[in-house]
């Protein structure tokens, strides 16, 4: 079962991210989109999901390597 993230959990455990910094990435689909519980309104409590997060930044991590690689 995957585990869900609040908004501060996020932010202390993964990236430190303004929520209109996050907004801008999850907009342009640079970053997990945060799910909203009950179809929830602009001022309803976000989270993300645990697994997403972490392939993200896999991935980030991936992409880092690959990019310092290839300038060798």
């Amino acid at each position: 079962m995957s585990q869900l993230l609040t908004k501060k959990q996020l932010q202390q455990e993964y990236v430190n991210y303004s929520n209109t910094q996050l907004l801008r990435l999850e907009e342009q689909n640079l970053f997990p989109r945060r799910l909203k519980p009950n179809g929830g309104g602009r001022n309803s409590k976000a989270f993300w999901v645990r697994e997403q997060v972490e392939d993200w930044i896999q991935m980030q991590i991936e992409d880092s390597d690959d990019s310092h690689n290839d300038s060798l």
